[in-house]
């Protein structure tokens, strides 16, 4: 059983020689949902990864060994990934770690969903800075992928302006171009990374 705010991946490695008994089995279930049934031998390790959702959830892994069926099946390396989320909606930014340099806010303004979004405003009578960062540092055994969703504001496309995402001090996107909310993601690799969103 996984209790999760925000749900988690959940991952195994999973091997058998079951023999061709046509009732012999392995099954992985997600709550009530089969993710995998194995019924052939597998010549070596496979893997097996799947999104646990928010909330109580139950993993379950079933041999059956059908009419006297003779194989083993043997499960290894068990992750559990922690899915961190975070849509805004407590209206500031204490949900999870963020860094945050001067300027961004958490307001009403133009949410994808629900409420509130971070949001860099900039006016006339704001002088503009060479580069603000809202920063969150992650620590993954495994990788994973980062998905986010951003907006760019009416005559973005007219300035000079760059909103660049960073994984450490690598450019994953840059954009120039005025949009309505458009949704991206980028696979980050396994180990610590600072993932950066930045306004320049």
């Amino acid at each position: 059983t996984i209790d999760s705010i925000d749900g988690v991946y959940f991952s195994m490695y999973i091997n058998s020689d079951m023999s061709f008994d046509k009732n012999e089995y392995l099954e992985v279930y997600n709550n009530d949902e089969v993710e995998l049934m194995l019924r052939t031998p597998t010549p070596d390790y496979i893997y097996l990864d799947f999104f646990v959702p928010a909330g109580r959830s139950t993993v379950i892994w079933s041999y059956n060994s059908g009419n006297g069926g003779e194989g083993n099946a043997w499960v290894d390396e068990i992750g559990i990934t922690p899915h961190l989320l975070d849509g805004f909606e407590s209206g500031d930014f204490s949900r999870i770690p963020w860094v945050i340099d001067d300027g961004w806010i958490v307001d009403d303004t133009n949410p994808s969903d629900l409420i509130f979004s971070a949001h860099f405003p900039t006016n006339d009578t704001i002088a503009r800075p060479s580069s603000r960062n809202l920063t969150i540092p992650v620590n993954s055994t495994r990788g994973g992928k980062l998905s986010f969703s951003f907006s760019l504001g009416v005559g973005f496309a007219k300035s000079n302006d760059l909103f660049r995402v960073y994984v450490d001090s690598v450019t994953v996107r840059e954009y120039r171009l005025e949009e309505k909310y458009f949704g991206c993601d980028s696979v980050v690799s396994s180990g610590e990374h600072n993932i950066t969103f930045s306004y320049q």
